[in-house]
């Protein structure tokens, strides 16, 4: 009987140990923040709460400006004065609007006061967004009161390649996007152009017209 069981133990040891293997063999790592202590740590190792709004998930909504991809964002509330274009506002963790640090690739796009106005912002070049909140401002300075917001643009990688998208909707919105990018050995291009207009929400006098230009280069 004793011979038995232990014939019973092998064959269900060499039966589960491929599916154990198989298991083991994929590594899911945690994603590699800045902004929560000014260098590269893992999400979960920073003391802060950070989220990570990763550009490709934002621009697969259908999006086009900052302020409307903040909305997905814990505690944090966007406000725009009005139709398109109009002056958007941001309010972390119940601060007021210039409570709020914001960083594109490190430079500060605050108005002098600490206001930042997201309504003409827009998402083609994104990387990925850092949101930490919570007082940031032994890191950030004075801004940082609530919290700091840092938008890092896309690099470029792989052989080099073209895109272009050509959209329409509600309002007579047009939007058409065209960008290239690039990477190889220690030099990387990303380049991207932007052109959005509609006639707006209201009856008369709120045309919008936006057309803006993107582009990050890196020699290592």
């Amino acid at each position: 009987m004793i011979r038995s069981c232990m014939a019973v133990l092998i064959v269900v040891t060499a039966v589960s140990s491929p599916a154990w293997a198989r298991q083991a063999d994929t590594v899911r790592l945690d994603s590699v923040v800045v902004t929560g202590t000014r260098v590269p740590v893992s999400q979960r190792d920073v003391p802060a709460r950070v989220q990570v709004l990763e550009g490709d998930a934002l621009r697969r909504t259908g999006v086009i400006h900052l302020g409307e991809a903040l909305r997905v964002a814990t505690g944090l509330h966007i406000v725009q004065n009005g139709s398109f274009g109009a002056v958007t506002s941001m309010f972390l963790r119940g601060g007021e609007s210039d409570y709020v640090q914001v960083l594109i690739d490190g430079v500060p796009a605050n108005e002098p006061g600490g206001a930042v106005d997201l309504g003409d912002i827009t998402v083609e070049s994104i990387e990925r967004v850092e949101i930490l909140r919570g007082p940031a401002s032994v890191l950030y300075g004075s801004d940082a009161v609530t919290g700091v917001i840092q938008v890092f643009t896309r690099e470029g990688s792989g052989d080099p390649r073209v895109d272009a998208t050509v959209r329409a909707g509600t309002y007579g919105t047009r939007d058409v996007t065209a960008g290239a990018s690039g990477g190889r050995g220690g030099a990387d291009v990303s380049l991207a152009v932007r052109h959005v207009a509609s006639d707006g929400t209201l009856p008369v006098n709120n045309d919008y017209r936006n057309t803006s230009a993107a582009g990050r280069v890196a020699v290592r």
